[in-house]
């Protein structure tokens, strides 16, 4: 047996070692022998790929899965692969990690990158108002998508005015960072409400005036009540009878009415007097005689002769109390022009 040649097998599935050792062999005709033997099972080359993937922003990471070339006998890794560490959008490299078996050598490793991307947002105005003249509300709003703490910086907007009227809210200098995809914005109304104001009357001979702070400008509704037959009008009547009148606030900024149930009756009056009258170009300055409460009507002609020709200057004049002055310019009448002119006071109406 000593020029016989002796071949040793190894298990295909035997670990990565270095062998040695004596085996003993018997022959055919029973003569055993002892040879020693050494050897070495080396690693297997493989090659790796890792598989892009990703996820959205506040997710969970997903699996890392790969491919590997050159296992066999379902042969496996252990381990996980790894990625670079961070939570903000982003692209993060896949590296091997702890991927390894004993009996391999990765040859070669070829990466991947792992994407996390911006996560959808909704926004969505609240419709909020205030009254004329007060100072603007918070704008606020409501934000679906945010994950844990986080939060959108900046303020909405409204557009511009300060007059009673509807204005836009829109997103203005909202933002929710780079994390985060602003996926759609929903407008709302902003509302300046009319101011309500007390409104309180005050009469003046058979007319009344409004007063309410802050408001310059009143409509007014004059209308017989009971058996008087009158209106609606915005003029004041002049006839006895019964009557209401309502004092509405006529701009948009505000809100606001009084009303209120008067009388007038008519009286005689007493006797009375020019006691002066002046000119001052065209300019007329006349003073009477005058009883509490009552109304007057001043009259001019150019021909005293003709009943008819006296025509109106003004109207409704309220008693100054015992004294009455007015001025008017004539050049403003229908009387402007006229070389000589006659001026009369007549008795109105006294309020009950």
């Amino acid at each position: 047996m000593d020029d016989t040649t002796v071949y040793i097998r190894l298990s295909p599935t035997a670990a990565v070692a270095s062998l040695s050792g004596d085996v003993s062999v018997t022959g055919t005709g029973a003569e055993t022998k002892t040879v020693a033997v050494e050897g070495t099972v080396s690693a297997k080359d493989i090659t790796i790929t890792a598989n892009a993937v990703g996820k959205t922003y506040g997710a969970s990471d997903p699996a890392l899965t790969y491919t590997a070339d050159g296992l066999v006998n379902g042969d496996t890794l252990s381990g996980t692969l790894g990625r670079d560490a961070g939570e903000n959008v982003g692209v993060y490299a896949i590296g091997v990690g702890t991927l390894a078996n004993s009996n391999y050598t990765v040859a070669s490793f070829t990466g991947a990158d792992f994407t996390i991307t911006a996560k959808s947002i909704t926004i969505t105005a609240n419709a909020l108002s205030k009254t004329y003249g007060d100072a603007d509300p918070a704008l606020t709003y409501t934000v679906n998508g945010l994950v844990g703490g986080d939060s959108l910086s900046g303020a909405l907007t409204r557009s511009e005015g300060e007059n009673a009227g509807t204005y836009a809210v829109t997103q203005g200098t909202l933002a929710a960072g780079s994390n985060y995809s602003i996926d759609s914005f929903t407008a709302a109304d902003f509302t300046i409400n009319p101011k309500a104001v007390t409104v309180t009357l005050t009469r003046s001979g058979n007319a009344y005036t409004a007063n309410a702070e802050g408001v310059t400008a009143f409509t007014y509704s004059y209308s017989g009540r009971a058996a008087t037959s009158y209106g609606p009008s915005a003029d004041a009547p002049d006839a006895a009878g019964d009557y209401s009148v309502t004092a509405t606030v006529n701009d948009p900024n505000y809100t606001g009415s009084a009303s209120e149930d008067y009388s007038i009756v008519i009286e005689n009056h007493p006797a009375f007097k020019v006691t002066s009258i002046t000119m001052a170009g065209s300019v007329c300055t006349m003073v009477w005689e005058s009883v509490e409460g009552a109304t007057y009507t001043i009259e001019a002609t150019s021909n005293i002769a003709d009943p008819q020709s006296w025509t109106p200057v003004m109207l409704s004049v309220p008693s100054q109390g015992a004294s009455t002055t007015i001025t008017v310019d004539l050049a403003n009448t229908a009387h402007g022009g006229s070389a000589k002119l006659f001026m009369r006071v007549k008795t109105g109406t006294a309020p009950n």
